[in-house]
């Protein structure tokens, strides 16, 4: 490519009423429906705000001159995330993220509430009497309480956040930024909390003395495990995919080995407790380092990358990478059944 109009050549750039045309012919869409659609996925390189954030990546088409040719940006369609890519036009929708604005974070709390009080009403393993799910509404100048769940001595004050999954550098520092101040507010509330027992009272209908006896603990619970265990803003913070399973029953199935030529399996239980008051006793324990995640800390291994510099130097650049635990977690399962041989490890 020796000039600009050789660059052009291989440009991706069509004639916005070409395109316009066989939109409206393949997709049988009135005119002004199809540039409507056409202006929502333009660029608009002046808006310093949009390219900052999501820029290309959510809208692949730049137009040229004075409009009436667009170009397509191969990067944003061919590399990008699809589904940040959906999550963003859904933002820019209406369909935001944002509790504050949006109702899917209030529904997914309705629906942690309705999931986390099934599942403790439906274990065995608690009794009625000492364990709980609920929540406060805000009012009269009081904190509103997402999660409310007692595990006999512990009052476990839940902030439920919905959130899109960081892809991009920014977008995981700005994750951290969101759940460090969810962290603050669940704080913040268990703290309320403490200074207004009858609140807890009312809510879990028990007695204010009960209440005052409990002790509170603070977390953030999410929608997905990025930032699984960590502390942030002063709480810790919870997949609610694996409270759940913690909530529901004493054990989970972690694993298993099969022998395909029969089919025969045998299963890896992770047991996490074996009475109620274990069960009070290890939860923050486990939460803070959740089993799922073991053999992924394990298998944290460090590589380097080498590159040569201009003046003779090496450049080291070190990375992380998940090193497959697959092979191990097979073995030391075949190893509790010898006659279960040939057998591969699957995850479940």
């Amino acid at each position: 490519m020796d000039d600009i109009e050789a660059v052009e050549r291989f440009a991706l750039v069509v004639q916005r009423d070409e395109l316009e045309r066989a939109i409206i012919k393949c997709a049988e869409l009135d005119a002004d429906t199809v540039r409507a659609a056409l202006n929502y996925f333009i660029c608009n390189p002046v808006d310093a705000g949009a390219m900052f954030a999501d820029a290309f990546w959510s809208a692949p088409i730049l137009t040229l001159g004075n409009g009436e040719a667009l170009t397509l940006v191969l990067a944003s369609i061919a590399s990008g995330s699809t589904i940040r890519r959906v999550e963003s036009w859904l933002e820019r929708g209406g369909l935001s993220d944002r509790l504050a604005t949006a109702r899917r974070g209030l529904r997914y709390e309705a629906w942690v509430r309705e999931q986390a009080a099934k599942s403790v009403a439906d274990n065995s393993f608690f009794s009625k009497n000492s364990c709980a799910v609920a929540s406060i509404s805000a009012k009269g100048g009081g904190e509103q309480i997402d999660l409310l769940i007692r595990l006999r001595g512990l009052l476990i004050v839940a902030e439920v956040k919905c959130l899109l999954a960081p892809v991009e550098a920014m977008q995981h520092y700005n994750y951290l930024v969101r759940l460090e101040d969810a962290g603050v507010q669940a704080v913040r509330k268990a703290q309320w909390l403490e200074s207004n027992p009858n609140e807890a009272a009312k809510a879990l209908q028990i007695s204010e003395e009960e209440a005052k006896s409990l002790r509170v603990v603070p977390i953030v619970v999410m929608n997905q495990g990025i930032g699984f265990g960590i502390i942030a803003g002063g709480a810790r913070v919870v997949d609610f995919h694996f409270l759940n399973l913690f909530l529901a029953d004493n054990s989970y199935i972690a694993g298993a080995a099969v022998r395909f030529a029969d089919g025969r399996a045998e299963f890896k239980k992770e047991i996490l407790y074996r009475t109620e008051e274990e069960a009070e006793s290890k939860f923050e324990t486990i939460m803070a380092s959740p089993p799922p995640l073991k053999r992924y800390v394990d298998g944290a291994e460090w590589k380097d990358t080498k590159f040569p510099l201009s003046d003779g130097g090496i450049l080291s650049v070190a990375s992380c990478f998940v090193g497959d635990r697959m092979k191990e977690d097979a073995v030391a399962l075949s190893a509790q059944f010898p006659d279960l041989k040939a057998a591969k490890f699957k995850r479940a």
